[in-house]
């Protein structure tokens, strides 16, 4: 083996020539050794599978970075290498780390194990826990080696338990206190539910008291329009004679007060005919029975053929459905309905068309004329009892007759309404129920 020497020439003058010889081979030796353990060491840190790097507290900066760290960061050994290692770290992380680092060169411990979140070059955050061992040189802090490993995965999952833990909280707080509300809602729906008991007996009574006074009033009325016609026909009889015999006889003011009492008592007897005819409505114990409305219809234009006649009017038809329910009182309503289309007359030539729909429950029929229309905000009024719209002077009538017609629906299941403008027509619609005869109000 050779062996390496290290001369050094002394003086001379002292020595004549003398030369000090060392052996330095062991040294050597040493120093090979160990700089092909430091290659080894290196060799061995750059093809581990786990994260390493090395850094310099004075910077901070990197030392040396193996490649399952560059992998780690999605990052080329280079690129990690000119970074300060705090611009690796997230915001919170940063700060943390930086504290590390002070105490470390005061001497201080500090944890061998912390949890920092790294931002790869994708600015995704990666979850890594950190084994830190400091390095000495000379006893002087030289800096640190770091070994990481990437729990990414296992914090997620931490998380998402914390969250699940969270919702679990909160759901349980919330059911308790909807299980509070609950029965504090149950002991008032008890309290109520007396209540409603209680109601629901005073309303029954309430109905049954007002069954019997709707039945006391509608006698009161059927009796009353009925005793009043005799003595209003006996007032109209006399009149007429009065104005047959003495007709021109008397001065002219005699002749104008006979007409006011002949038109007086003609009114009189055309609205008492009418309430009793209201009040006899509900009182029908005819049963419903199907009803063919072109053949009622028929029966209906031929009352009312003398109108037509005079009125000039036009009513069109086809193909109307059968309906179940009172004949006369379904013939009462479409006499009234198309009546009124011929009184209320706009143009000199009336047109009513009538037309009939089947739905799902029910029948729709329609009655529609182009007369002089009535504003919208008289819709609903119109059906009230004697509710007019016009002087007798422009118009004659009740008021009944739309009364009427409502309470004959009414029996029979349906509603009943009118779609109309001023000077645009009317059109009335009723509805029919399919099962009426089975619902029939009494």
């Amino acid at each position: 083996m050779p062996i390496i020497i290290a001369c050094a020439m002394l003086d001379e003058a002292c020595y004549n020539g003398v030369a000090l010889i060392l052996d330095i081979t062991p040294r050597k030796e040493m120093e090979k050794a160990l700089k092909k353990s430091e290659m080894e060491y290196k060799y061995l840190v750059n093809c581990a599978p786990t994260p390493i790097f090395e850094i310099d507290f004075e910077g901070p900066s990197f030392k040396n970075v193996n490649e399952a760290f560059c992998k780690l960061l999605s990052c080329s050994k280079t690129d990690i290498l000119s970074k300060n290692p705090l611009d690796i770290l997230d915001e919170n992380s940063r700060a943390d780390f930086n504290e590390k680092i002070s105490l470390a060169k005061n001497g201080e411990k500090i944890d061998e194990n912390i949890e920092y979140q790294f931002v790869d070059s994708k600015g995704r955050l990666i979850w890594v826990l950190l084994n830190i061992k400091l390095i000495y040189v000379a006893d002087k802090l030289d800096g640190a080696l770091l070994v990481g490993h990437n729990i990414t995965e296992r914090k997620q999952v931490e998380n998402l338990k914390q969250k699940l833990f969270d919702q679990e909280k909160k759901l349980t707080e919330k059911l308790q206190t909807s299980n509070e509300k609950l029965i504090s809602t149950t002991n008032k729906l008890q309290l109520t539910n007396k209540e409603l008991v209680t109601a629901q007996t005073n309303l029954k009574n309430l109905v049954n008291q007002l069954m019997i006074s709707n039945k006391e009033l509608e006698q009161f009325a059927y009796v009353a329009s009925h005793d009043l016609q005799e003595p209003l026909r006996m007032v109209s009889s006399f009149t007429q004679l009065l104005e047959r015999r003495y007709k021109d006889k008397l001065d002219d003011s005699a002749d104008e007060y006979i007409d006011f009492i002949v038109e007086g008592a003609k009114r009189m007897k055309n609205l008492i005919d009418d309430l009793l005819s209201y009040s006899r409505l509900n009182n029908r114990t005819t049963k419903f029975q199907w009803i063919d409305l072109n053949d009622c219809l028929d029966v209906v234009l031929l009352d009312l053929n003398s109108s037509i006649n005079e009125s000039n009017t036009t009513i069109q038809y086809e193909n109307l459905p059968e309906i179940k329910g009172d004949p006369m009182q379904i013939k009462q309503l479409l006499q009234n309905l198309i009546g009124n289309a011929i009184k209320f007359q706009g143009q000199d030539h009336i047109k009513i068309i009538i037309t009939g729909q089947k739905f799902e429950n029910h029948w729709l029929i329609t009655v529609g004329d182009n007369g002089i229309g009535i504003d919208p905000k008289y819709h609903d009024q119109i059906f009230d009892i004697f509710k007019r719209l016009h002087t007798r002077k422009e118009y004659d009538g009740t008021g009944m007759g739309l009364s009427i017609c409502k309470r004959i629906i009414e029996r029979h299941n349906g509603n009943i309404w009118v779609e109309s403008e001023l000077g645009k027509g009317a059109t009335f619609c009723f509805t029919i129920s399919e099962n009426a005869d089975e619902l029939l109000k009494p």
